[in-house]
């Protein structure tokens, strides 16, 4: 069966750059095209990180319309995940899906923020949140208390925000994406829970 050709665009967070590791594990470990953030910097920012999220967003959209939303996931870390999710339901609504590596739920030192989460119920892409259990920005438990669309899926990983994994449990994530990606590519409307060995290895 033929499938089409998946682009996997990363985002990283405030911390850039010492959240590069993941871009690393992640083009490393996914059998995709995978666009690195210092790569995507380069090519649509001229080589600048920009906290602000309006402004990645419009970069954002500028990249998805080179490759091709329909085409594309969107694999945000901290910021980079509310960039993916706001573009998803505002700007690109054909997007493939969303991946969320620890999701800045809320800031642990600020009230509540809307912009953080008001756009999840909207989501209309296959979206799945994997969420450090030790993350300050809430955990998998407290993300799962906010309204989401249907196609929301949150599940734990044994981490904190930074996403600093073992090999083993960097395997069990990328095979997880994998999966997820895979479902996508199916036009699945849903995500389903991982299976127990793997929930195993990444709890």
């Amino acid at each position: 069966m033929s499938h089409q050709p998946v682009t996997v665009i990363v985002l990283l967070g405030g911390s850039y750059p010492r959240d590069l590791h993941i871009e690393e594990h992640l083009s490393s470990l996914l059998p995709y095209d995978v666009v690195r953030y210092s790569d995507y910097l380069l090519r649509y920012q001229q080589g600048t990180h920009i906290d602000r999220i309006d402004p990645r967003i419009a970069t954002l959209q500028r990249a998805l319309a080179e490759h091709g939303a329909s085409n594309c996931i969107v694999i945000g870390r901290s910021s980079g995940a509310i960039v993916a999710t706001r573009t998803a339901v505002y700007h690109a609504p054909d997007l493939l899906g969303v991946v969320a590596l620890g999701y800045p739920f809320r800031h642990p030192q600020r009230p509540q923020e809307p912009y953080r989460t008001e756009h999840l119920p909207l989501l209309r892409c296959p979206t799945l949140i994997l969420q450090g259990d030790r993350d300050e920005y809430g955990d998998a438990a407290h993300g799962a208390s906010y309204p989401m669309a249907t196609g929301v899926s949150v599940e734990s990983i044994a981490a904190a925000h930074d996403v600093f994994l073992s090999p083993e449990r960097w395997a069990a994530v990328a095979d997880r994406l994998e999966r997820f990606i895979e479902v996508c590519r199916h036009r699945s409307a849903s995500v389903g829970p991982a299976d127990a060995e793997l929930s195993g290895l990444l709890g």
